[in-house]
């Protein structure tokens, strides 16, 4: 126990460590970004249900276009939809072969549904509502696919907000249900892409990747059958093929094709049918360049389309003066690609200035291709795969 004395008496005088205070790191460290704010408010968009989000858009654009639909009375026209409507199914199939053949699938539909539920303007209307809110979910779900949940809301809400879908979605014409189809076209014709494409722009080579390519085929012909004109958005899919080249095989440049003529040939009847009857609209003039210039109109009043590109404009300068980091992680990458849609439409535009008078109008001309333009432009950055 004496040996043991002097250990106690080190052991008592030895200091006693006192744990250092922790500091926490200056709010702006060089090293370390200030924490963001905390938002437990907001849901995360990733969390939110797919279908939720595309219902969203579709019934806000449905609530819109129904807005008053039943109000005024029919127009110049909608008679001629009406008047369809009112013939005897001989008479109408008589009159489709030696005229308005591009419409007949629309008005055999109108012509079965005011035996079912009447002729008012509410009936003859509703389908153009229904077909426009279908396409502002279908469109939801293509930005949703190739940027993100945020963005294909916002892409469907500002759809419902434009005047040009309230007008047609209004109309008793085919124009709103074109419209729907074409974008699903789009849309599966996106998917298509993505499932053949593999990395390295090698095509994957499963059996699965090609149910998109039926899908696409259906629908090319489904906006055949709604308006013949819509096969022009098979050129603006053609051009996305074409930039994308570097990172789809030829798989996918054969798949697409093979939709493509599947839906030619079987529309073959309706195009010779529809090209015999080019003399119904052999007064339209060749459009000019006033007729190219009013496809802004399209977009809305003036004064609205100059406000928003301003807001868009300073937007994007106040992202970029916060450096390129901070504009790429803000920004998707598709935004810089979107600056080559002007080349494409411009140049269908033009070619369309060449051709013979048509029913086409610029106007519908140039939003097929700014929009095949638009589709192509986004692809041409990977995104991340949303179902």
């Amino acid at each position: 126990m004496g040996d043991l004395a002097p250990l106690a008496t080190q052991l008592d005088a030895a200091p006693v460590l006192a744990p250092e205070p922790v500091t926490a790191p200056p709010a702006h460290s060089p090293g370390l970004a200030p924490a963001p704010p905390a938002r437990a408010w907001l849901i995360p968009a990733r969390l939110i249900p797919a279908w939720l989000i595309l219902a969203c858009s579709a019934l806000t654009t449905l609530a819109v276009t129904l807005w008053r639909i039943g109000g005024p009375s029919f127009w110049r026209d909608e008679g001629a939809t009406l008047s369809a409507a009112h013939r005897s199914l001989p008479q109408l199939l008589r009159m489709l072969g030696r005229m308005d053949a591009v419409h007949g699938v629309y008005y055999l539909l109108m012509w079965l549904l005011v035996r079912l539920a009447g002729r008012s303007e509410l009936v003859l209307r509703l389908p153009s509502a229904v077909a426009m809110a279908a396409a502002a979910g279908l469109l939801t779900a293509l930005g949703r696919r190739l940027v993100g949940p945020a963005a294909g809301l916002a892409a469907g809400l500002s759809f419902a907000a434009i005047p040009a879908v309230s007008w047609f979605g209004q109309d008793a014409r085919p124009f709103a249900l074109e419209t729907a189809v074409a974008t699903a076209a789009s849309y599966c014709f996106l998917r298509a892409l993505d499932s053949g494409a593999g990395p390295g722009g090698r095509p994957h080579g499963t059996p699965r990747d090609g149910r998109w390519n039926w899908w696409y085929a259906v629908s090319l012909t489904g906006l055949g059958l709604a308006n013949i004109f819509g096969l022009l958005l098979i050129a603006a899919h053609g051009t996305t093929l074409l930039v994308l080249h570097h990172r789809t095989g030829r798989q996918v440049v054969r798949r697409w094709l093979a939709a493509v003529t599947v839906a030619v040939v079987a529309l073959l009847p309706l195009e010779v049918l529809a090209w015999s009857q080019r003399g119904q609209v052999s007064w339209l003039r060749t459009p000019l360049a006033g007729s190219l210039a009013s496809t802004g109109r399209l977009a809305g009043p003036p004064a609205a389309v100059l406000a928003v590109a301003v807001i868009m404009a300073a937007a994007l300068a106040v992202t970029a003066l916060a450096g390129w980091s901070r504009f790429r992680s803000a920004w998707p990458g598709r935004l810089a690609a979107l600056g080559r849609v002007a080349g494409p439409a411009a140049l269908a535009l033009i070619v369309l200035a060449g051709l013979p008078p048509s029913s086409v109008s610029a106007d519908r001309m140039g939003t097929a291709t700014t929009f095949g333009a638009w589709t192509r432009s986004s692809a041409s950055t990977p995104a991340p795969a949303t179902p």
